[in-house]
């Protein structure tokens, strides 16, 4: 039987205009294409990836009772087989993020929080499940605030049930990141942490010594740096996307692995002290929003399949070229042996800095099975 999955915290509604140039100066005015509505946040972007892969899923998230309110919940009842537990929070307004894609350009977000300040860790049930993944806990006040005590919390409960514990971080506003100690945030979440996996921007606030001494190097060397930096806070697998660089994982050893939930505990030992990269598959963009929380889901879905960690990096860096190039939903991994998520063409990569390569391109990395973190 296929394990279960919970996926809590920050959703919201994105929409999305379709820029046909760049944006009017001050006074003027741009013709634009038609707007589009998709649900968007962590949970929506991994619960949904993990659900068409073929994970049972339950959603929970709080969301206003305005008209985006609706708009979200019409928008989950089209997909078949997803579970919800939503909190529809009187007199709050639904978050949203306005996605300005201009052609050529890095994108841009205008994001309002909404009711995601109201999110209530106490109601999210541990029960029936194997695994919880909480995603975005910088954009969710009740977790972050008295020093994260609320994120920890909820962690201590899902690991006192034996539960497999997940979480994705935000990139946090620059403001925001002054305002608080995320790198004390991390080391005191990290012990209760089995998977992690933020992006390299979204480390940024937390650990500026690493990137400061990693220079100009966004890549390969800073995603396996941070990596392993995060294992040794605690976490047992740690997963860092880079963009076009790839994904890098990094893994504590076996001690760490048996003390997690019990999905991580059941993992066979050749998780243990792993160094990999995967890079990023060759595709042409159409969407590149929500392309981390897929990846996520993918590896997520490994996991609760028992996969090992090359399988699972390609399942991850698979799934994330295929949200890229339009692929949604994700075809179920159970369509095809093995196949409906198939590695996918990484042109021009080879090996670097000792880092040699599988026939499917995933790289091990020159501190690969030695104990090192």
């Amino acid at each position: 039987m296929m394990l279960r999955a919970r996926v809590a915290g920050h959703i919201c509604l994105d929409l999305l205009p379709r820029l046909r140039g760049d944006l009017p100066q001050p006074g003027g005015l741009v013709e634009a294409g038609r707007l589009d509505l998709r649900l968007g946040g962590c949970v929506a972007n991994t619960g949904l990836a993990l659900s068409a892969l073929g994970a049972p899923v339950e959603l929970v998230a709080a969301i206003g009772d305005d008209f985006l309110a609706d708009a979200v919940t019409t928008l989950l009842s089209a997909v078949p087989d997803v579970d919800t537990a939503l909190q529809r929070v009187a007199g709050r307004s639904t978050s949203y993020s306005i996605v300005i894609d201009v052609p050529g350009k890095d994108r841009r977000f205008l994001h309002h929080v909404g009711a995601n300040t109201t999110f209530d860790p106490a109601l999210v049930q541990i029960t029936d499940t194997e695994l919880l993944h909480v995603g975005y806990p910088q954009l969710l006040p009740t977790l972050v605030d008295a020093d994260g005590a609320g994120l920890l919390g909820l962690l201590a409960r899902a690991r006192s049930a034996g539960v497999t514990t997940s979480v994705d971080f935000a990139t946090v506003d620059p403001g925001d990141a002054r305002a608080r100690d995320w790198g004390g945030l991390v080391r005191r979440w990290a012990p209760l942490i089995d998977v992690l996996t933020p992006s390299v921007d979204d480390l940024v606030p937390a650990f500026p010594r690493t990137f400061s001494a990693a220079g100009d190097v966004p890549g390969l060397s800073i995603a396996d740096a941070l990596a392993a930096q995060l294992v040794r806070h605690g976490a047992a697998v740690a997963v860092v996307t880079a963009g076009k660089a790839g994904m890098c994982l990094r893994t504590a050893g076996s001690e760490r692995l048996r003390h997690g939930g019990q999905v991580i505990a059941a993992l066979p030992d050749k998780w243990a002290n792993r160094q990999l990269w995967s890079p990023a598959a060759v595709v042409e963009p159409v969407q590149t929003t929500g392309a981390g929380d897929t990846a996520t889901a993918g590896l997520l879905f490994a996991l609760l399949r028992g996969l090992g960690p090359e399988e699972a990096l390609r399942l991850g860096a698979s799934a994330a070229a295929m949200h890229v190039s339009g692929t949604a939903p994700l075809p179920r991994w159970d369509d095809a042996a093995h196949g409906s998520v198939a590695p996918t063409g990484r042109a021009g990569t080879t090996a670097i800095d000792g880092w040699t390569a599988d026939a499917y391109g995933v790289f091990y990395g020159p501190l690969d099975g030695k104990e090192t973190v």
